[in-house]
């Protein structure tokens, strides 16, 4: 007796999995439509925006301060050097520049000890200073 193992073979090749295929090609068809009736659409779609007055204009002064720390009682803001730190925070409470909106940054050598830079920190924010960028020279 002669026995075709082919009926087997093709039992095994069926699986039991659903095919994706059709539902691929229908989800990039739609994508292909939305992507073409985009712009038609935005274009069709005319939205009114309220005019803004030259008067109503922000204006940010974005001057960025830099405090240089080198020791324990060594600080240099631009120019000017301080040997205290109740100078430079009389420095600063002086400075009215200081509290519009400006970018200040703290720039300390590594060897700065941490209590230093927290008393500069804790100086800064009694005087209503609420952001400060961290630099480490080395």
């Amino acid at each position: 007796m002669i026995s075709s193992h082919s009926q087997h073979q093709t039992d095994r090749l069926i699986s039991e999995e659903p095919n994706l295929i059709p539902l691929l090609d229908f989800m990039l068809v739609l994508l292909i439509m939305f992507v073409m009736l985009a712009g038609p659409i935005q274009h069709m779609l005319s939205i009114q925006l309220p005019k803004v007055a030259k008067s109503a204009e922000l204006k940010v002064n974005t001057t960025t301060l830099t405090i240089v720390i080198k020791g324990s009682s060594q600080f240099q803001i631009g120019e000017n050097q301080f040997t205290s730190e109740d100078d430079l925070k009389a420095y600063l409470q002086s400075n009215t520049a200081i509290k519009e909106n400006r970018v200040i940054n703290v720039a300390a050598d590594k060897s700065v000890d941490l209590q230093t830079m927290l008393s500069v920190f804790s100086d800064m924010k009694s005087l209503g200073i609420e952001v400060a960028n961290i630099r480490v020279n080395q």
